[in-house]
C-alpha cells in the first residue's frame, strides 16, 4: 500500500525536526522575509503560523509584536513537539492538517505559511480553510520556494560541477516560478492578492551549511560522506569560494475583504 500524501509529508519533515531552518542561509532569508511583512505582523492580535515546522519564525514574530497571541500548527507531530520545546514549553502548538483547520471561523488577523502551501494535499481546500479562519481584513502571508539559488549557481558552475551539486541536493532546488499559479488560487478563494519581494545575500559557506542542514540528515552515512567530499571539492574552487549571491524571496499576500 502506498503511503498517503499526508503521512509522506509528515514523515519526511519529522526527520528534519531538529535541524530544519538552522544556519546562516535560513536565518538571512527568514530575516529578510519578516522585515518585508513587519507592519502586518506588528499590527496583528492573533497570528497563526501554519506549517510552523520547528518554530523558527516564532522568535522573529515575537520581536516585532510582544502582545500578539501566536499559535503554531504543523502536520508533523515531531515538528510540533520541537516547536513547543524551542518555545520554552509555553508555546502554543497543535498538530493539524492545513486542509481541515481546527479553528473557529474569523479567528486570525494573520495566517503565515512559510513554504507550506506548495506541499499541501489539496491547495483549494487549504486556501478555503484559511479564508474561513481569517477575520475580515485579515491576511494570508505565504513565502514561496524559488529564491533563484539554483539558477544563480548553475550560472557560475561548469556542467560537471552542476552535476555534482545536483547529486547532493537532488532536484530540490529546481523550482518553477509559482507566483502566478498561487495568485489565481488566492483569488478563487476570495482573497485580494498582493505580491512582494525580499532580497538577501549569501556566500558559499552559507550554501554548504544549507546542504548539511536541509538534505544530508535524510541520506545514508555513505551518501553523507560522498556529499561532503563533493561539497569540499566545489568549495576549493576560487569562483565558488568567493561567491556572493543576492537572492530574492517571493512573498504572496491575500487579504480577506472586510
Amino acid at each position: 500500500m502506498e503511503p498517503s500524501p499526508k503521512s509522506s509529508v509528515a514523515g519526511y519533515f519529522s526527520r528534519l525536526a531538529s535541524t530544519y531552518g538552522e544556519g546562516a542561509f535560513y536565518a538571512r532569508r527568514r530575516a529578510s522575509a519578516i522585515q518585508a511583512i513587519a507592519s502586518e505582523l506588528a499590527a496583528a492580535c492573533q497570528i497563526l503560523d501554519l506549517g510552523c515546522g520547528n518554530g523558527a519564525f516564532r522568535p522573529e514574530i515575537r520581536r516585532l509584536n510582544q502582545q500578539a497571541e501566536i499559535i503554531g500548527a504543523d502536520i508533523s507531530f515531531a515538528m510540533a513537539i520541537e516547536a513547543r520545546h524551542r518555545g520554552g514549553g509555553s508555546a502554543l502548538v497543535v498538530q493539524a492538517d492545513a486542509i481541515a483547520l481546527p479553528f473557529a471561523s474569523a479567528t486570525w488577523d494573520v495566517v503565515l505559511c512559510s513554504r507550506s502551501l506548495q506541499i499541501v494535499s489539496d491547495l483549494e481546500k487549504c486556501l478555503s480553510e484559511i479564508a474561513r479562519c481569517l477575520k475580515g481584513g485579515g491576511r494570508l502571508i505565504a513565502f514561496l520556494e524559488g529564491s533563484g539559488l539554483a539558477a544563480a549557481l548553475k550560472e557560475v558552475m561548469t556542467a560537471d560541477e552542476w552535476v555534482d551539486f545536483v547529486r547532493v541536493t537532488g532536484s530540490q532546488l529546481s523550482r518553477t516560478n509559482l507566483a502566478e499559479y498561487f495568485r489565481l488560487a488566492f483569488e478563487r478563494a476570495g482573497l485580494e492578492f498582493e505580491g512582494r519581494c525580499a532580497s538577501f545575500t549569501v556566500r558559499w559557506p552559507d550554501i554548504q551549511e544549507l546542504v548539511r542542514v536541509r538534505w544530508l540528515p535524510l541520506v545514508s552515512e555513505a551518501a553523507r560522506v560522498e556529499a561532503e567530499r563533493i561539497m569540499v571539492a566545489l568549495g576549493a574552487k576560487q569562483k565558488l569560494a568567493s561567491l556572493n549571491l543576492t537572492l530574492t524571496e517571493q512573498i504572496l499576500l491575500g487579504q480577506k475583504p472586510d
